[in-house]
């Protein structure tokens, strides 16, 4: 019973040192290259959580005074992981779904959703850098 006792006490505590070493990346677009009419979030979480939200501009309105401009917003959610240096990820969307974001977007179809530089600093949303940001935990 004791060597039992023994191996669950090993086995929980890999897993808590594993689960606590796991990765977290976030990226964010920067004004200087969206324009400020779109914006582009994307936070891989510990838990494995994928998460890309997606802020599109839509002009409703123009007149002498201006043009009045409202927001929407698109998440796409998945799971992530990482091996060898390298993110792997799949997503819970159809494809149908992404494609309409890029249509939204006025992108090419043909264009990947997400893909990572070499060294893991910048995430492209259909090829629109995004920076990898530090995030302060509480």
């Amino acid at each position: 019973m004791l060597k039992r006792n023994s191996i669950i006490a090993i086995v929980f505590f890999l897993s808590i040192a594993c689960s606590q070493d796991k990765k977290e990346f976030h990226y964010k677009s920067q004004d200087e290259i969206t324009g400020g009419f779109s914006d582009f979030k994307l936070d891989l979480e510990s838990t494995g959580k994928l998460k890309l939200s997606i802020k599109l501009a839509n002009n409703e309105s123009n007149n002498e005074a201006g043009g009045l401009i409202s927001f929407k917003e698109r998440i796409i959610s998945g799971n992530w992981s990482y091996n060898d240096n390298k993110i792997n990820y799949s997503l819970f969307q159809t494809q149908s779904f992404i494609d309409s974001i890029a249509n939204e977007m006025g992108i090419n179809k043909k264009i990947k959703l997400l893909t990572f530089s070499k060294k893991l600093d910048t995430a492209f949303i259909y090829e629109i850098p995004c920076i990898k940001i530090i995030q302060s935990k509480n």
